[in-house]
């Protein structure tokens, strides 16, 4: 979108082409982005959906810019939320000038909002990556700035290609802010999430610890543990361990040798070990996935020899591995599941 003689609704000067500026995406209020983010809001935040709200003027029109796809002239006017090209009636992105799929909510390349309004806020785990959201007050990635050195946002978010607009987001909070966000998709899944997004060495020893942690639980518990608890219950008089039940069975359990209750104690010690690499997996992963999506780019750039060449390299990397996904799941269903079948 292109503010063109309109001013900064905070330092109200004049906003020029050499301008780093962002806009409120529920009003299209225009500022420089140091401006913005020394307050971090848009100034009419609270007469949002009333007439008060910012508009622009007629005498502060946007000047229309011209674009080139696929050999057809589009007239992006900053003025329409949804921008169209003139020629064919196609979408446009309004900060980059992707053409946008006709059902899309965010922009393919850079992640931009599309729409705003009733559907603001709402959350969508229809990938497996991550999940979809609208989010209400979103800044605009310009995606020629750099997020590491000689490495810019255009090129990460072609790197990342599945859920763009997720990862556009939280990338440029933690170059921005250094915060990220939990992934709870990272969470559930650990190095198969990893591996989907093709870190396969960091998802592969992740892995590894995971199932091991698992079969070490289901084994310790199927083999010993489970035997000790039945004589608890047995010797309680109670048939199934429930909340009420556990209060019954303490004089018992301090009855109990330490080597016993070790074993009894072990399986939820080892999953509570688990559960934590898995929280620890969800916080980490927004940043180190970023981390490698660089890694990955930059390596790509150094190995080739021209622009075009790096281009057609990071347009045939990245991206996610479907296959590995089911294979994971696959996996995980027959180690938590074949174990106790098989000790029956």
């Amino acid at each position: 979108m292109i503010y063109k003689s309109k001013k900064c609704e905070i330092c109200k000067e004049e906003l020029t082409e050499n301008d780093d500026i962002v806009v409120c995406p529920e009003c299209g209020a225009p500022y420089h982005r140091e401006c913005y983010e020394k307050i971090g809001n848009c100034v009419y935040a609270d007469k949002h959906g009333t007439d008060e709200q910012w508009k622009a003027s007629d005498d502060k029109a946007d000047e229309a810019v011209t674009y080139k796809f696929d050999g057809e002239d589009t007239d992006v006017n900053a003025s329409e939320d949804t921008l169209h090209n003139t020629a064919s009636g196609k979408k446009v992105c309004k900060a980059c000038g992707n053409v946008l799929r006709d059902s899309a909510l965010f922009c393919d390349r850079c992640g931009t909002p599309v729409a705003y309004g009733e559907n603001a806020g709402e959350f969508n785990t229809d990938e497996f990556g991550a999940g979809k959201m609208i989010y209400p007050q979103i800044e605009l990635v310009d995606l020629n700035e750099e997020m590491e050195d000689g490495i810019t946002f255009r090129e990460v978010s072609d790197y990342v290609k599945v859920n763009r607009q997720y990862y556009m987001f939280v990338f440029s909070r933690i170059k921005r802010f250094k915060l990220s966000r939990f992934n709870f998709m990272a969470f559930l899944f650990t190095g198969g999430w990893m591996m989907y997004r093709k870190q396969y060495v960091k998802g592969a020893v992740i892995s590894a610890v995971i199932f091991i942690l698992m079969l070490a639980s289901g084994f310790i518990y199927s083999s010993y543990s489970a035997q000790i608890l039945a004589g608890l219950l047995e010797s309680a008089g109670v048939e199934n361990l429930t909340v009420s039940s556990v209060q019954t069975l303490y004089p018992y359990i301090e009855q109990l040798a330490k080597k016993d209750l070790s074993i009894l104690l072990l399986p939820y010690i080892i999953e509570l070990i688990r559960f934590a690499i898995m929280i620890a997996v969800g916080i980490r992963a927004n940043k180190s996935y970023l981390k490698h999506c660089v890694k990955q780019v930059r390596r790509i750039k150094k190995n080739a020899k021209t622009g075009e060449q790096a281009q057609t390299g990071i347009d045939n990397s990245g991206g996610v591995n479907p296959a590995i996904a089911i294979c994971m799941a696959v996996c995980y269903m027959l180690i938590k599941y074949l174990p106790p079948v098989l000790m029956q």
